[in-house]
């Protein structure tokens, strides 16, 4: 199992959502998005996608939607 964060190198919340995961030692992909990464993840996690950083967690081939900044402080809570 592995995190994908989808973010822009300018965003906080993607630099605090990479911060949480490594104090967890949690294994992450970053990816830098465009506007076409954005409907991508529209059709990975079935969502309106609003906000950046997007979470996923990526498990035997398959990826779960977790969320934003506030979904993943949850998890991790």
């Amino acid at each position: 199992m592995s995190f994908v964060v989808y973010g822009k190198s300018v965003c906080k919340n993607c630099n605090v959502v990479k911060n949480i995961l490594t104090a967890n030692g949690v294994e992450f992909e970053y990816k830098d998005i465009d506007d076409n990464d954005i409907e991508m993840l529209k059709e990975l996690s079935g969502k309106e996608i609003r906000e950046i950083p997007q979470v996923l967690i990526k498990e035997d081939g398959l990826f779960k939607y977790v969320g934003g900044l506030k979904q993943v402080q949850k998890y991790f809570s």
